[in-house]
């Protein structure tokens, strides 16, 4: 159940059969392959530095559409809670109310080199990301 307005987000255990959205930025594309660059699964920075986490949606509680707004070009690729589970990832939903998304998660752990490219090899890229002007 999405919260009401002013009421605190009720967090929820994410199945593992949930499908995650990751924002694929289109520096981390290869449009001429058709490939995404494993990079686009490594951890965020904030303020330079590298967290435990990166942030992904969950399908069930946001769209597509959603997890682009703001995001110019950018594509989604999609995993699902299992698929990250299987890298010593896990999935922790953290509704975000600033941005009014219900459907915000972090996917939390290491993500070596090796993990990320597994990541990357498990991920169906649902929009590609527009290619970079030269």
């Amino acid at each position: 159940m999405e919260p009401s307005e002013n009421a605190e987000p009720a967090l929820l255990d994410v199945p593992d059969e949930a499908i995650m959205l990751r924002r694929i930025p289109p520096w981390l594309f290869n449009s001429d392959k058709g490939a995404v660059f494993d990079k686009a699964f490594a951890n965020d920075r904030i303020e330079g530095q590298t967290t435990d986490r990166h942030s992904v949606n969950w399908e069930e509680h946001t769209s597509i559409d959603d997890t682009l707004v703001g995001h110019s070009g950018f594509g989604v690729a999609a995993i699902t809670a299992a698929g990250y589970g299987e890298e010593n990832q896990s999935i922790e939903h953290s509704p975000d109310r600033v941005q009014g998304n219900y459907g915000h998660c972090d996917a939390v752990g290491a993500k070596t080199a090796r993990v990320q490219r597994r990541l990357r090899q498990k991920a169906e890229l649902r929009v590609r990301p527009e290619p970079q002007s030269q």
